[in-house]
């Protein structure tokens, strides 16, 4: 977060390699969620000293990613 001492008020700057409200940078949910693919979420979690919960979302979110990608209908 930044703080603007014109307004003094926070705000979070808008990065290109960061989705809009994510906390990590595209390439690291890529390569979690390539990850998830070849092993298991607990594996992972363990790696990576992330809960279950943050693994399982950043899968979620890079699954949805990838079917926007490729024009796929979204069952959710």
């Amino acid at each position: 977060q930044c703080y603007c001492n014109n307004c003094q008020k926070y705000f979070t700057e808008q990065l290109c390699f960061v989705d809009e409200g994510r906390r990590y940078t595209q390439r690291y949910e890529e390569y979690i969620y390539h990850r998830v693919q070849v092993t298991t979420v607990e594996q992972v979690k363990r790696d990576e000293e992330l809960s279950w919960d943050q693994v399982q979302g950043i899968f979620n979110h890079q699954r949805l990613q990838v079917k926007k990608s490729h024009g796929e209908r979204l069952n959710v």
